[in-house]
């Protein structure tokens, strides 16, 4: 799957539904500008349901603090990079599955997912079915990433995200466009 710019806007002037909807947004884990967030998020509808990953770095922390200043709800999503990440996030005890002689530390398991490297995929997946969870709600992802092409986490986002068929833009730091992008 080649992603592809189908479509870009100036940032300030960002054609989205009027209508509430699902915003699934994922970025960088590197610092980002605020004012880009700032812009693209005080363009969402009031009523829209924001999801975030809660990474403490980056795009995560920036956007939960535009969000603040906004006053928009959000909803913040752990990655469960351990077992220790997922008890203390749903207060559930992680069931790990190994096969006999197999160290459950090297090789821990929640309920069939794998913790560590895939754990950012899985929150991604875990945030686009949050968003597609209510019927009728359209969903939207916002990427702010200045690289796309090196990244990998939110590349899996922008991927997954255009294999639901789910609008997907990028915005970069330079503060100017928004590109939204196609699968080819």
């Amino acid at each position: 799957m080649t992603i592809t710019l189908s479509e870009q806007y100036p940032l300030g002037k960002l054609f989205l539904p009027r209508v509430p909807f699902a915003v699934v947004v994922t970025g960088q884990r590197e610092p980002f500008p605020e004012r880009p967030v700032l812009f693209a998020l005080r363009q969402l509808p009031q009523g829209s349901r924001i999801l975030v990953g809660d990474c403490p770095t980056g795009v995560d922390q920036m956007v939960a603090k535009v969000c603040e200043h906004l006053n928009r709800p959000f909803i913040k999503f752990d990655a469960y990079w351990s077992c220790d990440d997922y008890a203390r996030s749903t207060g559930h005890a992680c069931q790990v599955n190994v096969e006999p002689g197999e160290d459950d530390a090297v090789h821990p398991r929640h309920l069939g997912s794998p913790h560590g490297r895939p754990a950012g995929p899985a929150r991604n997946r875990r945030m686009l079915r949050a968003a597609e969870g209510k019927e009728g709600d359209q969903v939207i992802t916002l990427a702010f990433h200045d690289d796309l092409d090196a990244s990998r986490g939110t590349k899996d986002c922008v991927r997954q995200s255009l294999k639901a068929g789910h609008m997907t833009m990028l915005v970069t730091s330079d503060e100017r466009w928004v590109h939204v992008l196609a699968v080819s």
